[in-house]
């Protein structure tokens, strides 16, 4: 959220679409099944965000019930439908692109947004051709964080949104203990 919270304010884009992941990466370890994962985004979500309308602001699940869709993907699709935009991914900086599908055309023809990452310097970082860094200010915590948290039987209700919390504890959505 804090990503997107950014993003719409920083005043670089005029429509800003989000992508909320469909199956967990391999590096990953634990998942939440899609259903999950949309109550939590929900739920995450601020709703002062939604009535930011300098911006528009386009939240698509379609990627939640089935595998991910790779970046130079979704790129190429929006290039095609609308050539005459201007598009930006916008990653954290504890991201290689270069492992990604077709990581060195990402790297050298498309337009990325970094932003620092804790614990993942941007001076570490390999910058595509074409980037440029959004700080964001209260970047504090990852997903990764929250679910470690859980699963060490540690209060993690302080990272998150308090309905996000309280549904994770609700519906035992990672079989903390």
């Amino acid at each position: 959220v804090a990503i997107v919270k950014g993003a719409l304010y920083s005043g670089r884009f005029t429509s800003l679409a989000i992508y909320p992941t469909g199956e967990q990466r391999p590096d990953k370890v634990v998942s939440a099944g899609p259903n999950d994962r949309v109550a939590m985004f929900m739920l995450t979500f601020p709703k002062q965000l939604l009535l930011y309308k300098k911006t528009k602001l386009i939240v698509i699940f379609a990627d939640m019930y089935g595998p991910n869709t790779f970046t130079i993907d979704l790129l190429r699709a929006y290039q095609q439908q609308y050539p005459d935009k201007h598009f930006t991914w916008i990653t954290g900086s504890d991201s290689d692109i270069t492992t990604w599908k077709e990581g060195a055309e990402l790297m050298e023809h498309w337009n990325f947004c970094i932003v620092p990452r804790p614990g993942f310097p941007i001076g570490n970082f390999k910058f595509p051709r074409h980037a440029e860094i959004l700080n964001v200010s209260s970047l504090k915590r990852s997903s990764s964080e929250i679910v470690t948290h859980l699963h060490a039987g540690e209060k993690f209700e302080y990272l998150m949104a308090k309905d996000a919390a309280r549904y994770i504890r609700m519906w035992n959505v990672y079989g903390q203990k």
